[in-house]
Parts: C-alpha cells; structure tokens; sequence
C-alpha cells in the first residue's frame, strides 16, 4: 500500500478506482419531450436506451479537459441554460424514483448533471417538482446550482451542475478518514449553505456525505433537495 502525503486526508491507497466513464450515447434534449412514456420509463433503467444512436468511436471515453479544470461559471442563477444535446457519461447514482447522471454537452465540451425522475403517479410527481421548485428559487455559492428542467407527463428531468470532485462519501472510500482542518472546512461550508436555506424556511430532510459534492478547488456543495420542505 502506498501512502500519500496529500494534506486532505489522513492516509491515501494507490490504485484507486478510475472516474472514466464509457459513453453510452447521445440524445437531444429536445427529443425527450417528445419520447413516448414506455420508452421513458425504460430508459430510467438502462442508460444505453436513451442514445439516439452510439457515440463516434473517437470519443469512447471522456474526460476532462485542462480547458473545463479551469473554466469558472460565467452564467447567474437567473439565466437558466439548457444543452440542445448531450452525452450520458455514465450513471452518478438512483435513488427511489430517479436516476443522476454525469453528461456532456456537445456543443462546447461542458459537464453537467442529468436526474431523471419518473412522475407517473401524483407522489412521485409532486416530489420532483417540489425540488425542480425549490432549487429555481436558490441561489448559493455553497449549494448545488440549477440550470433548467423539463416537465414531462410521466417524467420530470433536472439539469444541474456537475461536481468534479464527487462526493464527500466517494472521497471517504477512497483516501480514507478526513484530516481535521478538511472536517473544519467542510463543516464551515456546510453550515453557510444551511443557514442561507434556513433563512428561506426550507429544510434538506436529508444531510449526509453522499449528498455534499465537492468542486475542482475541494469547496463542499450541498446537492440533492428531492427530501426538502418549505414551510
């Protein structure tokens, strides 16, 4: 075992595993709204469904350019975005009701999130719009930012930022136990988010390691409001 002397975490494994993801193919986000609601909810369940046809075999595998490590959101809150088409990367997470995954748009090469979840029954629809809801109205440097949505009759689909450094429970796994000025930090951050939604009477229901999403600099996000209330 190799150790690290990474300041981050208290001890390091070599060998980890890779975050390449193969392309599973590509789809306009136009399309969706015209996909019939079978092939919707079978795509929820299998990625490779959803590709209009496979990805050029010049591009099996993405990852990310020096160009993206450095590149800094230029867009405000207030002016949502929305990729005209895009790759799926590969499968982020799912939980009861939706499936998060990690894609790139095709006309400039950016990163984004995609959660897709199904609405075909009135709780399951009400969840996912009451965070679609949620996160139009946040705007936060420590929360995760909400690009735009698309409101489907059996699917409701989430465009979100994506965090290039994952989770913090990915980062647990990976390197091991958090040396304590990373715990500081973290919490710090953690508790601005907090006390911003606080301010708007909304509660996250749902705080844990898996939901605290990291960027290029190691700045913690608060991610996932598919939990949250306002009161």
């Amino acid at each position: 075992m190799a150790m690290s002397m990474s300041p981050y975490f208290v001890s390091e494994e070599s060998g980890a595993d890779s975050d390449d993801f193969q392309i599973s193919g590509w789809r306009s986000a136009s399309s969706s709204r015209r996909s019939s609601s079978s092939s919707r909810r079978s795509s929820l369940g299998n990625p490779s469904l959803t590709g209009l046809r496979s990805a050029p075999p010049s591009t099996v595998y993405a990852e990310e350019s020096e160009d993206e490590l450095s590149f800094k959101e230029s867009q405000s809150q207030a002016e949502p975005w929305k990729p005209n088409a895009y790759i799926k990367i590969g499968e982020l997470g799912r939980g009861t009701f939706g499936i998060v995954y990690k894609c790139l748009c095709v006309d400039n090469n950016r990163h984004f999130v995609v959660k897709e979840m199904e609405a075909c029954n009135h709780t399951y629809r009400q969840l996912a719009e009451n965070e679609v809801s949620l996160l139009k109205n946040i705007d936060h440097k420590r929360i995760i930012r909400y690009y735009e949505s698309e409101m489907e009759q059996d699917a409701v689909t989430l465009y979100t930022e994506f965090m290039l450094g994952g989770s913090v429970l990915r980062a647990i796994k990976k390197y091991g136990p958090l040396a304590e000025k990373v715990i500081l930090k973290y919490t710090r951050q953690l508790i601005e988010a907090l006390a911003y939604i606080h301010e708007k009477g909304i509660v996250h229901n749902d705080i844990k390691c898996d939901n605290l999403l990291l960027d290029d600099e190691d700045n913690l996000k608060l991610g996932d409001f598919g939990s949250a209330v306002q009161k």
